[in-house]
């Protein structure tokens, strides 16, 4: 249990860089599943775009792991995980510049249009769409609306002080967390 993670850190970041290069920049996109004996399966779905990518695509596959390990829980048993694993020898980043509602004001219920403009490396500009739905049991007054990539917004949310109860909720979480290359 305590070599595990540590061990399928290697083996991925391993088979990585065995096809690819391992410096330099590149982007290192990692799908898959984690098996969890009697829970739903942890479905992995990440990307990474920077200097050392497969460091940290390796990283999101042994994290899940360490911490169903790790957890305390009784009768943590993993089954198979199977990754699918692409990767490219650029930099495939963007940049948030500026954030546009298609109004002021809004009501409990109503859906506000977020428009994210977003600058390639290479310079070319387009915007996202995000359709936001206010829930109906929000009161008058002031609302704020954060937007951000999943990393920022997951490190801001009050799950960073949540405390699992059962293997089941643990899994959930795991699920949960945001993605780190998508705009919320």
């Amino acid at each position: 249990e305590f070599l595990t993670p540590l061990l399928l850190n290697m083996t991925v970041y391993s088979t990585l860089t065995s096809s690819e290069r391992s410096l330099g920049d590149s982007t290192v996109s990692v799908r898959g599943k984690i098996e969890v004996k009697g829970q739903e399966p942890i479905t992995l779905e990440r990307r990474f775009s920077m200097q050392g990518a497969g460091i940290s695509a390796a990283g999101s596959v042994a994290g899940p792991v360490q911490a169903l390990l790790s957890s305390g829980f009784e009768g943590v048993e993993l089954g198979p995980i199977t990754l699918d694993i692409a990767a490219a020898d650029s930099r495939r980043v963007a940049t948030l510049d500026r954030i546009a509602l298609d109004r002021n004001e809004v009501r409990s219920g109503q859906t506000v249009e977020v428009q994210a403009y977003v600058r390639t490396e290479s310079g070319k500009q387009f915007v996202q769409r995000i359709p936001v739905q206010i829930p109906a049991d929000v009161p008058p007054g002031q609302l704020v609306l954060f937007v951000g990539d999943g990393g920022s917004l997951q490190q801001a949310s009050a799950t960073q002080s949540f405390v699992p109860k059962d293997l089941g909720q643990l899994v959930g979480a795991i699920n949960k967390l945001k993605k780190n290359d998508r705009l919320y």
